[in-house]
C-alpha cells in the first residue's frame, strides 16, 4: 500500500480522497483501448519533456496515440507540483481543499542560504494535487514563444477580456501585446467553455499541454478535454503560420540569419551554450557538413514530426548518398536548459512505408523514426546534457533510415 503524500492539497473537495492517497484509484486503459491508443501505465512520454512532470512517479494511467486524426499526444492523470514558499503557504493563489502541508526551510535560509532539494521525486519544497492532462504535438507552432495561460484564481496576470475572463496570460519579454491578444483570442473561448476550477494551458517549442483539476475517468469528459486541446492546437497552429515559409527538403536553409528569427527563439549562436557552438562548428569540418540556420528548419517545414525545436543544423550528404540534416532539438524541459535530442531528417524513398505518427522504436539504434509527407524523421531515445555528439549521430542516423527502410 502507498502512503500517503506527505504534502497535498485538491482543487475541489471532490479530490481530496485521491490527493490524500497520492494516486487515482480508477484505470484508463479500457478507455485507451476503445480510442486506440496504448496505455503506457507510469510512464513519461519523452516527446513531451517540457512540458511533462519530472518524475515518473507523478503520473498514471498514460496513454499515448493519435488522440485526433494527424495529432500524436498523451492523456494522463498527473500531480500538480505547487511551490510552498518558507512559511509553508502555496506561491501559487487560490483556494486548496484538504491542504496537508509543510515547508522545513532550515535554519541556513534563515541567513540566505538555501538548501537545494534532493534530486529526487517528492523532495522539493512543495504540495501535489491530483490532475489530469492532454498534451500534443503542434510542430507548426515551434516558431512561436513560450505561451502560458492560467485560470484567473490561480495566476496574478489581468483577466483575458472579453476573450476569456475567467484566465489571465502569462507575460514576458518575447510576447508583444499583438500576440497576446492574438493568442487570448485564439485560445481564449475554448479555455472559458471548459467550466474547470483550475486550467492551466502550455504551450513550448512545437508542444501544448492542458492540466485541469482532478483524477477524470468519464470517457466523454475526457474526450471532451482531447476536444479541447487539440481545436486549441490548430488554433496556434494558424497563428504560426506568418512565420512559414514553405519549401522542398532540398533548399537550402541559408546561413544563420539571427535577424530573421521570431522573438525568444533559442539557438546554439544566441543562447547560453557556447561551447555547443564552438562543438558545432569543429562538428561542421570534421564531417564536411554546412551550418545551417535551425529556424529556417521550421519555417521550411511547418509540419516536421519532430519534438521539441531546433537550436543547431549541419545540413550535409551521408555515407550512402542521401542530403541530410542533423539538428539538435531543444524541449526546454523546466528541469534544465542543457538537455539536447539529438535528431535528422531526410527525404523519403517514395516507396518507404508509413510508420505511426509518434514514431517507431528501432532498437539496435536506440532511435524513434517517422516516415510520413515525403520524409523521415528520426530522433535518440535519450538525450544528451550539452554536447552534440556528432560523430557518433551520423552512423546511427544511416543505420535508423536503412532500418525503417526510408532510404
Amino acid at each position: 500500500m502507498m502512503r500517503p503524500m506527505p504534502s497535498h492539497a485538491a482543487y475541489t473537495a471532490h479530490d481530496v480522497d485521491d490527493a490524500h492517497r497520492g494516486h487515482p484509484e480508477s484505470d484508463l486503459s479500457d478507455y485507451a483501448r476503445a480510442r486506440g491508443l496504448e496505455p503506457m501505465g507510469n510512464a513519461l512520454i519523452g516527446h513531451f519533456g517540457g512540458l511533462n512532470p519530472l518524475w515518473n512517479e507523478y503520473v498514471f494511467n498514460v496513454m499515448r496515440g493519435e488522440v485526433v486524426p494527424g495529432r500524436f499526444g498523451t492523456v494522463q492523470h498527473e500531480l500538480d507540483e505547487v511551490e510552498l514558499g518558507d512559511d509553508g503557504d502555496p506561491r501559487q493563489g487560490g483556494s486548496y481543499y484538504g491542504r496537508r502541508s509543510n515547508a522545513k526551510p532550515g535554519l541556513r535560509s534563515l541567513i540566505g542560504f538555501k538548501k537545494e532539494p534532493k534530486n529526487e521525486p517528492f523532495a522539493a519544497q512543495a504540495m501535489w494535487l491530483p490532475t489530469t492532462g492532454v498534451k500534443v504535438l503542434v510542430p507548426e507552432a515551434a516558431l512561436l514563444p513560450r505561451l502560458m495561460f492560467k485560470s484567473k484564481a490561480h495566476t496574478p496576470e489581468k483577466a483575458l477580456v472579453p476573450w476569456a475572463p475567467s484566465f489571465g496570460m502569462a507575460t514576458n519579454q518575447w510576447v508583444a501585446p499583438e500576440l497576446h491578444d492574438a493568442a487570448a483570442q485564439a485560445v481564449g473561448p475554448t479555455l472559458e467553455s471548459l467550466d474547470t476550477t483550475f486550467t492551466r494551458l502550455e504551450l513550448k517549442k512545437g508542444a501544448l499541454g492542458l492540466r485541469v483539476d482532478g483524477y477524470r475517468d468519464d470517457p466523454a469528459d475526457l474526450d471532451r478535454l482531447v476536444a479541447a486541446t487539440t481545436a486549441m492546437a490548430d488554433a496556434l497552429a494558424a497563428l504560426a503560420e506568418p512565420w512559414w515559409s514553405p519549401a522542398p527538403f532540398s533548399e537550402p536553409l541559408g546561413a544563420f540569419n539571427v535577424d530573421s528569427h521570431p522573438p525568444g527563439y533559442r539557438t546554439f549562436q544566441t543562447d547560453v551554450y557556447q561551447t555547443a557552438f564552438e562543438e558545432q562548428q569543429q562538428s561542421a569540418a570534421s564531417l564536411g557538413f554546412a551550418i545551417e540556420d535551425p529556424a529556417a528548419l521550421h519555417a521550411h517545414l511547418p509540419h516536421l514530426r519532430l519534438p521539441g525545436s531546433s537550436m543547431g543544423i549541419l545540413a550535409g550528404t551521408l555515407p550512402s548518398g542521401e542530403l541530410a540534416r542533423l539538428t539538435w532539438q531543444t524541449q526546454s524541459h523546466p528541469g534544465s536548459t542543457a538537455y539536447l535530442r539529438r535528431a535528422a531528417v531526410v527525404a523519403a524513398r517514395p516507396d518507404a512505408p508509413p510508420t505511426p505518427i509518434g514514431g517507431t522504436l528501432i532498437e539496435a539504434t536506440d532511435m524513434y523514426v517517422v516516415v510520413a509527407d515525403g520524409l523521415a524523421c528520426c530522433w535518440t531515445r535519450i538525450n544528451t546534457i550539452g554536447t552534440l555528439e556528432a560523430d557518433d549521430l551520423l552512423p546511427r542516423v544511416q543505420t535508423t533510415f536503412r532500418e525503417i527502410g526510408a532510404i
